[in-house]
């Protein structure tokens, strides 16, 4: 009896835990709270409540909402209300599960059973012009909506503020037919309730930090009554009205003091664009006689924000910027400085020149007569040719030659490296410009440069070089480092008395060396520079960036040398990654005759030495002899990457 008696009250207990469990819930009702923009309505539950497929069976929800809308079954846990529109500001809706509602099992509700949302008050969704725009001084600003709102409202809790004023400035809704000008020519008709189009009750200054103010309390309308339902969010639309109209002539300066240069552009720039036809009407005029704007020839702009007169002009000269009478912008404004104009423009002279043929390197072919020419202009008439010279009216050059493979890589990156204007070693920041890379090393030399013929004189009686191109003889094969300095060059792009030095370096030789750089085996083929023809006999290195040699020989009588050795990765120096290849001869006049290093990165295939026994021809002078390979083996290109190691 006993034992029937517990068993009894065990199916009991576990009767009442099985009703438990299948007991359902809503898992997720979106949306609720506060939402701006609700087209849709949708909740799953924690138990199948339909059959698969039936997805027209009754709602489960009692919907009570002002807009209409339609449900239906997505699966058998899942519902959905689509709303025939987008339900606009100032809509309260509540979804209440049905009472007698059931499970698919069975089982009743649990937990909670009513669901609700507000869309809250009207919000901007769009602004025109978009926030951050540059906008005239009455501008009018469009704003569309989420819903319409009430116009009390908003001329309460909608205004203006500008920066700098504490006060709040109201707006000022535009008229009935400028508001349906603008409606039509934006396209807004269809959307004109939601769409509000005002301006602020005051002029703003040119420049002025504008910000429209979209405040709390601004009550939504449903069908042109009021819902009492507020907006709770502020919103900023922020504007910059646009600057004065004005003209200001740009030009290139040597410093900050000095007048425009006669050999670059003149430009006279706006803060708001103007027409072609006003812009085409501007003249400069010049001791040669009057100039117009220079357009390109694809520039058909109606509009234009500058203008620009070509160089050169002449030097030491005065210029006059003339507008037409009628001078505005393309919306009518007067310029602000229009007082500057007939605009005087005092140009300075010819600025000083010190300038090599290339920035870091170049190769002059060797021959009796060779020289680097180097371009001068206005800088020292004399250049100083001892140490002890301490004129400062003379310029200085000077000159290291090498002939060692490591010291000319590590040239080569240093004058790379230096071909900035600032560069920062050990935390410091060093001028280039103002550092001399020659000085106190061994070796170096100081040029003798003769003095010119006919000094020309400044306006403060400083004797200046004219305008001419100097030959600096380099007779003797190498690579040569050439620095030059002056203090006229200092004292015009420096803007301070110091030194200018200018840099280069140059290979003076009668070689070219061609590599050809494989993962197997290599081969290098050298040639001269005044014939083209090969080079037998002629000393091939191979080194790394680091300056170590790596393989060595000569070339043939057809000037190929073949490497027959794989040469490894190729280290990294800085940016650079690559093997350096140098050639050296010996010339008639017993003279070596060295080929600078050249950076080579070998390829992925496999290059195949060419027969040891082949019928002996004449090389091409334009191109290697043919290498010939095993059957089913590629030749090796490989292209080289130029500059030093870093």
């Amino acid at each position: 009896m006993k034992r029937r008696l517990a068993a009894t009250v065990l199916g009991v207990a576990l009767a009442a835990a099985a009703g438990a469990v299948q007991a359902f819930t809503v898992d997720r009702f979106t949306p609720q709270g506060e939402v701006a923009r609700v087209n849709q309505v949708h909740a799953r539950f924690s138990e199948d409540m339909v059959a698969f497929g039936a997805q027209d069976l009754p709602a489960p929800f009692e919907p009570q909402c002002a807009e209409p809308g339609r449900g239906r079954w997505l699966n058998a846990r899942e519902w959905v209300y689509q709303f025939e529109r987008s339900l606009p500001p100032g809509t309260d809706c509540r979804f209440s599960l049905k009472p007698d509602l059931r499970a698919l099992a069975g089982s009743a509700a649990r937990g909670g059973t009513v669901f609700g949302f507000s869309t809250g008050g009207p919000a901007i969704v769009r602004s025109i012009p978009r926030n951050g725009a540059r906008i005239e001084e009455e501008q009018p600003f469009v704003l569309v909506l989420t819903g319409p709102a009430s116009r009390e409202s908003m001329r309460e809790h909608l205004w203006c503020q500008v920066r700098g004023v504490a006060e709040r400035i109201p707006i000022a809704f535009v008229s009935d037919a400028e508001r349906a000008a603008l409606l039509a020519h934006l396209h807004l008709q269809a959307a004109a309730e939601t769409v509000v189009i005002a301006r602020c009750k005051q002029r703003f200054a040119p420049g002025a930090k504008l910000t429209i103010v979209w405040g709390q309390g601004i009550e939504a309308l449903r069908d042109g009554a009021a819902t009492g339902i507020l907006s709770r969010d502020v919103q900023r639309v922020r504007y910059d009205v646009r600057p004065a109209f004005r003209a200001t002539l740009r030009c290139e300066r040597e410093n900050a003091r000095a007048p425009c240069v006669p050999v670059a552009a003149l430009r006279l720039e706006f803060t708001t664009p103007i027409t072609r036809a006003t812009a085409d009407a501007i003249v400069l005029k010049t001791p040669q006689g009057l100039r117009r704007p220079n357009f390109s020839s694809d520039d058909r702009e109606a509009f234009v924000h500058e203008v620009r007169f070509k160089a050169p002009f002449p030097g030491l000269a005065e210029l006059v910027l003339d507008l037409p009478p009628d001078f505005a912008d393309r919306d009518g404004r007067r310029l602000a400085n229009a007082r500057a104009f007939p605009l005087r423009v005092q140009l300075g002279d010819l600025p000083p020149l010190l300038k090599f043929p290339a920035a870091t390197f170049g190769i002059v072919e060797l021959a009796k007569d060779a020289a680097l020419p180097v371009t001068v202009r206005h800088i020292e008439p004399a250049f100083a040719s001892s140490t002890d010279a301490k004129d400062a009216n003379a310029g200085e050059i000077r000159v290291l030659k090498l002939t060692d493979e490591r010291a000319i890589i590590e040239w080569m990156a240093r004058l790379e490296r230096y071909d900035q204007r600032t560069i920062r070693e050990n935390k410091k920041e060093i001028k280039t410009r103002e550092v001399s890379l020659l000085n106190g090393q061994a070796g170096v030399r100081r040029l003798t440069v003769p003095a010119a013929r006919e000094a020309a004189r400044t306006p403060s009686a400083t004797p200046r070089r004219p305008f001419e191109v100097i030959g600096i003889p380099l007779p003797e094969p190498g690579y040569y480092v050439l620095e030059a300095a002056s203090r006229h060059l200092g004292a015009s792009l420096l803007g301070k008395d110091v030194p200018m030095y200018v840099r280069s370096s140059a290979l003076v030789t009668n070689l070219a060396v061609h590599p050809k750089i494989g993962h197997a085996r290599s081969a290098v083929w050298v040639t001269s520079l005044d014939r083209g023809r090969a080079v037998d006999g002629a000393e091939i290195r191979i080194i790394d960036c680091n300056g170590e040699e790596v393989w060595h020989g000569r070339s043939g009588a057809d000037g190929v040398a073949a490497v027959e050795q794989a040469l490894g990765e190729a280290p990294r120096c800085g940016r650079t990654t690559g093997w350096f290849v140098s050639a050296r001869s010996q010339r008639a006049d017993g003279r070596r005759d060295p080929r600078r290093p050249r950076p080579r990165r070998p390829s992925r295939s496999c290059l195949r030495p060419w027969p040891r026994r082949r019928r002996a021809s004449r090389p091409s002078p334009c191109r290697p002899p043919r290498v010939r390979c095993a059957r089913g083996t590629p030749v090796a290109s490989t292209s080289s990457r130029r500059g030093p190691p870093r």
